[in-house]
């Protein structure tokens, strides 16, 4: 009976701790995203398209492209519309398997400022996109190197507010964050676990701080000067890691250069995976750089996640299971206790959900409720990626497998 007593007491003192954790979280998350900067507020909008065009530098736009035929064209497109009249579009296939070299020569012949090359087979130890990220550099001309995925769509005013932004504040490394189209069960479950975590970990604000290590940086758009990118290596550089985008904004702001991110307003567009298993694979490689570094104790954090996402859920059904059986005592003053607090905890996490997802999508609508299956998905890709750590098993994403002996440890990547 004591050591029933004692377990109701401990269980309960979890809940309430876990309601005190995701109450942080949330408070952290709504002030550092409340002051992260914005494109299109941060921009003084006299300054758009004040320049002569003879003054505006050549941009050179590398889009990276693996089996993507059914969003290459839409997202070439919105760059040829853009405001910003000077820039050229390179269009770099990673040994594609469906029509997206052919879709890329087609639309070479649409605009004297495309081109397209094929990145070929990737060298030993290259991995990821960086291999073709460094062709299209290496096959580009501008003084100001814009790196773009496939899966993106821009708004005609992307270039010409980025520029404004980049050039009148003298930055080294610019990237601002897209609006992501969700669709499906899944992606709206698990991507804005992973948009809090990014913002818990790389709040805007101590990137953008000079005086802070954190560094973090959109693939989606990365805007970069030509001398900084060779003056840090390239993607040369980061060519052993899968999460390649985060590791050269790490290189730019630890070698001194100015490095700099914000919301981008709904400037850039890009789709999430709908399947699960192209899903479950990209949060494995998102998480394969941590785990390596930090090694078995990464493992905790699966821990920490269930004890802020599912115990209380778990507090509150057993709670209910099990009250009517316990009589009014100070032991059950110590269960009410927990039950009350999971219920705040679960709508603390319900307010994190429904934040991010305005963040990314623009919208909110049911979907925080199916934060219990991210969370799920979330602790199980962490177990699954460190069991392959550990074990030395590949890692498999956009349908190649990566051993982990060419991993490079995030450490070595930088300069």
């Amino acid at each position: 009976m004591i050591l029933y007593q004692v377990l109701i007491i401990l269980t309960s003192i979890l809940a309430v701790m876990s309601m005190v954790g995701t109450a942080f979280i949330l408070v952290y998350l709504l002030i550092t995203e409340r002051r992260a900067p914005d494109i299109v507020s941060s921009i003084d909008a006299s300054e758009t398209g004040s320049k002569k065009i003879q003054d505006l530098p050549l941009i050179s736009v590398i889009i990276t492209a693996k089996n993507e035929s059914q969003l290459l064209e839409k997202c070439v497109l919105s760059l040829r519309t853009q405001t910003y009249p000077n820039l050229e579009i390179i269009l770099v296939d990673d040994s594609s398997v469906d029509d997206t070299l052919e879709i890329a020569r087609r639309l070479v012949t649409t605009d004297s400022r495309i081109k397209a090359i094929e990145a070929g087979a990737k060298p030993a130890n290259w991995l990821g996109k960086s291999w073709p990220c460094q062709i299209g550099f290496n096959n580009s001309k501008g003084e100001i190197v814009l790196f773009v995925d496939a899966d993106s769509r821009f708004d005609s005013r992307a270039l010409d507010f980025a520029m404004n932004r980049f050039e009148n504040n003298g930055f080294d490394m610019y990237s601002i964050s897209p609006r992501i189209e969700l669709r499906g069960i899944w992606p709206r479950a698990i991507v804005p676990l992973i948009s809090s975590t990014i913002n818990l970990l790389y709040p805007m604000i101590k990137v953008n701080d000079l005086s802070n290590k954190r560094a973090y940086v959109f693939g989606t758009f990365v805007l970069v000067r030509r001398s900084v990118y060779k003056a840090i290596g390239g993607h040369e550089r980061v060519r052993g890691t899968l999460v390649e985008d985060a590791a050269i904004g790490e290189n730019a702001k630890s070698s001194g250069y100015k490095l700099y991110i914000e919301k981008g307003s709904g400037l850039v567009t890009t789709e999430w995976e709908t399947s699960f298993r192209a899903i479950y694979q990209g949060v494995e490689r998102i998480f394969s750089d941590s785990i390596r570094s930090y090694g078995p104790s990464s493992v905790l954090n699966s821990i920490l996640m269930f004890f802020l996402g599912l115990y209380p859920i778990t507090f509150i059904i057993a709670f209910v299971s099990a009250h009517p059986l316990v009589t009014w005592t100070p032991v059950f003053i110590f269960l009410l206790s927990g039950f009350l607090a999971s219920i705040l905890s679960v709508i603390f996490v319900l307010l994190v959900v429904s934040s991010e997802l305005r963040q990314i999508t623009g919208s909110i609508g049911p979907y925080p409720i199916l934060y219990p299956m991210g969370f799920v998905l979330y602790i199980s890709a962490i177990i699954s990626t460190s069991k392959k750590v550990f074990t030395s098993k590949p890692l498999t994403w956009k349908g190649t497998s990566y051993t982990q002996s060419n991993l490079s440890k995030p450490e070595n990547l930088r300069q």
